[in-house]
């Protein structure tokens, strides 16, 4: 049979059908695209985080990089940090305003605190900042508590967390007394923590996951996980004295029982 175009009922009813998808049709691609999205986004996340990782090993090596140049400046001493001073929290620079000319050759050193204003600290220590976050933390944009103006910092400087420590062998500078260590003194460079991965604090010391390790904020997250966050596949990515960056496996960061106290990393002499 055929309609008044010339055309058959079959003709029609093919041509109908093969306008689009099926409902039955279209749920199996949907299925078929779920399917991949499933085996891909693992492989797609793995090869992000690897990707953040290593750029922020090549940021930890600016680090190093600028370290050994302060060095050089100040009779081979390596940096002091905030603590100092007497405990005048907000008349001590930080080791992040010593580096600033060194991220900035056109910025001279200064005492951060005498600036006008807090405009000023901050638009001073943001200098570096901007250049070196991880790319793996997600609360960069928010303000640290470590005042100045700063928003969050992502890596911290080792020191020895009092005199005792220090005298010991322990860390790169006292923050009781202002002390800091020669390169000359260190007996493995190579194998001796400068910078770490961080969260919100400034400085590490040897035994501090393990002190915050109990401590908890209002919504239940530790104060030891929130300051040292595990960002990074390879475990936490850091600076040696000697300026070179490599991971640190994360049980030696936390060491609960404290089995690897005298490992050297965490030993200057």
């Amino acid at each position: 049979m055929k309609n008044s175009g010339g055309c058959s009922m079959q003709n029609v009813v093919k041509s109908k059908m093969t306008k689009g998808f099926t409902l039955v049709e279209l749920l199996v691609v949907i299925s078929i695209i779920a399917v991949l999205l499933s085996i891909l986004m693992p492989s797609l996340n793995r090869a992000r985080s690897q990707a953040k990782q290593i750029t922020c090993l090549n940021l930890t090596k600016q680090f190093g990089t600028m370290v050994l140049l302060y060095t050089q400046d100040n009779d081979g001493k390596y940096l002091l940090g905030r603590w100092y001073n007497k405990g005048q929290f907000d008349k001590t620079n930080s080791w992040y305003s010593n580096l600033t000319p060194y991220f900035d050759s056109s910025k001279k050193s200064t005492d951060v605190w005498n600036l006008e204003d807090y405009d000023a600290m901050t638009k001073y220590n943001n200098i570096w900042l901007k250049k070196l976050q991880c790319p793996a933390e997600r609360n960069v944009d928010t303000k640290t508590a470590m005042g100045q103006g700063l928003k969050k910092l992502t890596y911290a400087y080792m020191i020895g967390a009092h005199a005792q420590a220090y005298n010991q062998g322990f860390g790169l500078a006292d923050w009781a007394t202002g002390q800091s260590r020669s390169v000359a003194e260190l007996k493995r460079a190579s194998e001796t923590l400068v910078f770490m991965d961080s969260r919100d604090t400034e400085y590490f010391y040897s035994t501090m996951y393990q002190r915050l390790y109990a401590a908890k904020y209002p919504d239940g997250m530790r104060q030891a996980d929130w300051m040292f966050p595990e960002r990074h596949p390879a475990g936490y990515l850091a600076t040696f004295a000697d300026g070179h960056s490599a991971p640190v496996d994360t049980k030696k960061i936390q060491d609960s029982e404290q089995k690897f106290i005298n490992d050297w990393i965490w030993r200057a002499k």
